[in-house]
């Protein structure tokens, strides 16, 4: 038998009933249903109990008063606890008799002995003193046969506020209003319904309109209208409508529903916990979140320069508050970003502030390591640019709700705290008013704050902020000879092994896990994206990059850069799995004029030359067609002229190119640019000039007073000297 069902709320043949008993033979249960005050109890047969129970047409339902259970008359002397107890000692020798349970006559006997001994007792009528303990025995066995279920429940739901009944008269305390209408069941209605209508939504108006419509369209929601002796409309008051609304609707719900779902549940919500509810380790969740700077900054080689404000990356563990990591950069929010923040919360800090100029011991910032989980919100981590990084060191990436920064609340209210101390005293600082008539200020041309100024102010801030005092209570296990600082809890968890954080192991490979992951096209050429060209050795033992059609290499391929510095990248072999085979690349031939460049650099270079090649072009199709125009005009013109030769004279002018062409050449020989007219300037003759006068069969020029060299080659080969 499944004594165990004993006391618990089942439903069986389509009614809900709480098994008060069990036997053997029967079952006594009573009906969840009953009307108060009704002696509902039902004996069902034990084998037809059993069956159902093994059948499981008896399902077991949830406890709608299991939290009475806990309560007891005798740990409170409120008057609560006080009549609870009362009530229960008034039906105690009825709840220890079984026998009442299974027999309808005997039970009726000892109610009634007790209602007589009572009435002995205390001078009551027997009747209503019978009526009470019936209604006790039925309200004992409905909500559990526990002292708890006596208790008075004045926090039930339902309308709490008293309607008057027919002929019952008011108190003199109330004041009577001339002219206004009483408030039945038929105006609460109306009420209910313009409350409804023009309140209670997210862009409701207020009481005073929303009552301003009521008496509006009273005559049409109120027929027929009732009238005073003089024959007036009666409506109902402002002080009717008003005490309905907050009487009727609680506060909870009048917030709830007049403000938009995701207000509701990031600002006014009550909320029931805090951040060791969700973690009990450091390094467990960490959260990450970007702002843009309230302060304009300046360029650290000119400081005429100004170069606005900063995008701020913060990263927080959550069970300590320690701020893990930050990055500033003047990218808008990005992944690449984001994952700068990362880096900087995994790697030791003491010489990552050692190049901004910041010298800290190990104990100073004590945080790094790879965390289990990071979270974030519906932005940076969203695509699937940190998967290698999941993949790799199997973090969890955690992406909130929109607008729901209270999801991650620990980094939300960072930012306003470290602003305050790393912009105290310094000009630039950008205030929140929009409009020029609020005394909105341009501050821009105020800026002094170098980039490199900002982070050592930013890195002490942070400092300041990790020896604060936590503000969300101690974790538990916090002995009380530890402050309850950030830095305390950080170190006093690691100490104990409430840690989650993992050992980073080499960071090159973290910081390859973090960089950009794109896919390049290959060819002959190597790896290229978006015009840079990469070329590497171990692909190229693998015949990648062969010509002549012999290549074997897929079209794409998967790269892992820098941003900072394009020089070198690596190929990634088996870059879906969780063990990647990374291969360095160096810069082609054809991309090395972009060595020493960053991304950003080399795309605006890539640009520039683009440009430059682009205006180049056209300067070249505008002279190619002048000369194209001249040429085709000088070819109308050699055409038209007549030809060498016609008729008989062909073969005659064909048999005498040869000579032709011997002296054409020493024509030309003479005339070549080459040789130097050193005669030409104090008056001599000149070689064209000495040419046109003869010449010797060497070649050599005979002037009056004149020896002139001939460079030209001899007619015959054998005249060339050894």
């Amino acid at each position: 038998m499944t004594y165990d069902l004993i006391n618990r709320i089942v439903q069986w043949n389509g009614q809900k009933w709480r098994i008060l008993h069990m036997m053997k033979e029967r079952s006594a249960l009573y009906s969840i249903n009953a009307k108060d005050g009704a002696l509902a109890i039902t004996v069902a047969d034990g084998d037809e109990f059993r069956r159902a129970v093994n059948e499981g047409t008896i399902v077991s339902l949830e406890d709608e008063f299991e939290h009475l259970r806990g309560l007891s008359p005798e740990d409170s002397g409120n008057s609560s606890s006080k009549k609870a107890q009362k009530l229960y000692d008034l039906i105690k020798p009825l709840v220890d008799d079984t026998r009442i349970l299974y027999e309808p006559e005997y039970r009726r006997q000892q109610i009634n002995a007790l209602a007589a001994e009572q009435t002995s007792l205390t001078g009551g009528k027997t009747a209503s003193i019978r009526k009470q303990i019936v209604r006790t025995l039925c309200t004992w066995w409905k909500k559990g046969q526990t002292p708890g279920a006596l208790m008075p429940e004045y926090g039930s739901p339902g309308r709490h506020n008293c309607t008057k009944t027919p002929g019952r008269k008011p108190s003199d305390s109330v004041k009577k209003t001339a002219g206004t209408i009483p408030v039945n069941d038929r105006v609460r209605a109306i009420f209910h319904r313009y409350c409804e209508r023009y309140i209670l939504k997210e862009d409701g108006v207020s009481i005073d309109d929303a009552y301003s419509r009521l008496v509006a369209a009273w005559e049409k929601e109120y027929t027929p209208p009732v009238k005073d002796a003089e024959g007036n409309i009666l409506k109902p008051t402002p002080a009717q409508f008003k005490y309905y609304y907050r009487s009727e609707f609680s506060s909870y719900e009048r917030t709830r529903r007049k403000n938009k779902s995701q207000i509701w549940k990031k600002d006014l919500r009550p909320l029931t916990g805090n951040v060791y509810d969700i973690t009990g380790t450091i390094g467990r969740i960490y959260e990450i979140d970007s702002t843009v700077a309230d302060i304009n900054l300046v360029s650290d080689e000119d400081p005429t320069c100004i170069i606005g404000r900063p995008t701020l990356y913060m990263v927080r563990d959550v069970f300590s508050g320690m701020i893990a990591g930050f990055h500033v950069s003047f990218n808008p929010a990005c992944a690449v970003s984001a994952a700068d923040a990362l880096y900087c919360s995994i790697v030791p800090k003491t010489e990552f502030c050692a190049k901004f100029g910041v010298k800290l011991n190990e104990d100073d910032w004590p945080v790094h390591g790879i965390p289990r989980a990071v979270a974030a919100d519906n932005g940076e981590l969203c695509g699937s640019a940190l998967d290698p990084f999941r993949y790799a060191f199997h973090v969890d990436l955690i992406n909130t709700a929109p607008y729901r920064g209270d999801m991650k609340g620990s980094v939300e209210e960072l930012f306003q705290r470290l602003q305050s101390i790393v912009n105290m005293g310094i000009p630039g600082q950008v205030d929140n008013k929009k409009l020029k008539k609020e005394g909105h200020k341009d501050t821009r041309a105020e800026a002094r704050m170098t980039l490199r100024e900002y982070i050592r102010r930013l890195i002490n801030a942070i400092m300041i902020e990790n020896s604060g005092f936590r503000t969300n209570g101690r974790p538990d296990g916090l002995p009380s000879n530890i402050a309850c600082t950030r830095k305390e809890i950080w170190n006093w968890a690691g100490s104990t092994g409430r840690s989650s954080l993992r050992n980073a192991g080499k960071l090159m490979n973290v910081r390859r896990t973090l960089l950009p992951h794109v896919e390049a096209s290959v060819s002959e050429d190597g790896l290229t994206w978006k015009k840079i060209t990469w070329t590497c050795s171990d692909a190229a033992k693998q015949g990648w990059f062969n010509r002549g059609g012999t290549a074997t290499h897929p079209k794409k391929a998967m790269l892992v850069y820098d941003p900072a510095v394009i020089d070198s990248c690596w190929l990634v072999e088996n870059a879906d799995t969780a063990h990647p085979v990374y291969h360095e690349c160096m810069l082609a031939p054809c991309s090395r004029y972009l060595s020493g460049k960053s991304l950003s650099q080399a795309q605006k270079f890539i640009e520039a030359c683009t440009e430059t090649q682009k205006e180049a072009y056209r300067h070249y199709c505008e002279q190619k067609g002048v000369l194209l125009n001249e040429t085709d005009k000088n070819a109308k013109e050699i055409t038209s002229r007549a030809p060498a030769a016609d008729g008989s004279n062909k073969k005659a002018a064909v048999a005498a190119m040869a000579q032709n062409r011997i002296t054409e050449r020493n024509r030309m020989e003479q005339e070549n640019p080459r040789v130097q007219n050193e005669h030409s300037a104090n008056g001599s003759i000149s070689t064209g000039a000495a040419a046109a006068n003869g010449s010797n069969s060497s070649g050599t020029a005979a002037v009056k007073g004149t020896t002139t060299t001939d460079y030209s080659f001899p007619e015959n080969p054998d005249d060339i000297p050894d």
